[in-house]
């Protein structure tokens, strides 16, 4: 990401905000390179009555180091899927390396149970809330919208497609199957993955996995498309408190590029390069263009600032 939101690009840690005073003057003092590239190790919370906190920067900047008082505590502990960017990211923020399951200030990891999450310290931070995978998960999401429209309504709750679960619902996908049109397209998806991994379009029954867990929706049949791509738009929202509800909505949008134009030929149906728009799957393209200059729309990612450019 080329322009981090400052709700999410930050740490905010209890061994920092102690020694706050003397940590700005001491990195105040530090500040005699004239490269502009160089951050403050702190940086002053958007939020009042709050303490500074850590800075983090993207590839190609650099932090001026805390004193080693305060650069004892920055200590993150990493599991066997925490990604290169998010240590990257650590090592460039003087952040330490460790597996120990404490005595750390972030953890990028996967789901605790409940006593992990009940041993957490007031300062620890996690890429987790309890509980979370019960939207995460679509097999979950579908359950929990699927209620939802059926207490409210479709009026309300017709944005998603009708999803199947399988093997639970594999009597309804054949006979969703067989009252179908013959043209009818469907898209499959691993309950709980991520990057593209594991989808593709089918179009026939028996292309349905039968040994493992899968979602089977309906697939669009004219989507929506910017100069003849699929695409998808996010919004970034952090979510600080569940109770109270508390959110912050990042005021930059990205929206994301197939690497190839689309069709609704049949015989392109597996194309992940034309109908999917994960990043990555279509860095892998020969014709994936990268996008440089985050003030132009161009390539196959775009980013859209908040003031409208």
């Amino acid at each position: 990401m080329s322009r981090p939101s400052t709700s999410t690009q930050r740490l905010k840690s209890r061994p920092v905000s102690a020694v706050e005073g003397e940590v700005i003057s001491v990195s105040r003092s530090q500040t005699a390179s004239p490269d502009r590239s160089i951050k403050p190790p702190l940086t002053k919370s958007l939020f009042p009555n709050i303490p500074p906190v850590v800075t983090f920067v993207a590839e190609g900047d650099k932090v001026e180091q805390l004193p080693w008082e305060v650069r004892k505590y920055l200590k993150w502990r990493i599991t066997s899927i925490t990604p290169n960017v998010v240590k990257h990211c650590l090592a460039r923020s003087g952040f330490r390396i460790t597996k120990r399951n404490h005595d750390w200030l972030g953890c990028w990891g996967k789901h605790m149970k409940s006593q992990g999450f009940k041993a957490l310290r007031e300062y620890q931070k996690l890429n987790h809330y309890p509980g979370s995978f019960q939207i995460g998960r679509k097999d979950r999401l579908w359950r929990y919208l699927s209620t939802m429209q059926v207490h409210f309504g479709k009026k309300e709750f017709g944005f998603f497609p009708q999803t199947y679960c399988l093997p639970y619902d594999s009597k309804l996908l054949k006979r969703a199957f067989e009252d179908g049109s013959t043209k009818q397209k469907w898209i499959v998806k691993p309950p709980a993955s991520a990057r593209g991994i594991g989808i593709k379009v089918i179009s026939k029954l028996t292309q349905v996995p039968k040994k493992r867990p899968v979602i089977v929706q309906r697939y669009l049949a004219r989507p929506y498309l910017i100069n003849d791509s699929k695409f998808d738009m996010r919004v970034y929202v952090y979510v600080s408190s569940f109770d109270p509800l508390r959110l912050y909505v990042f005021e930059d949008g990205l929206a994301r590029f197939a690497s190839m134009k689309y069709s609704s030929s049949m015989k392109h149906l597996a194309n992940k390069f034309m109908h999917l728009t994960n990043y990555s799957v279509n860095k892998r393209n020969a014709d994936y263009q990268a996008n440089a200059d985050d003030t132009v729309c161009q390539g196959h990612k775009w980013w859209s600032p908040a003031d409208g450019r």
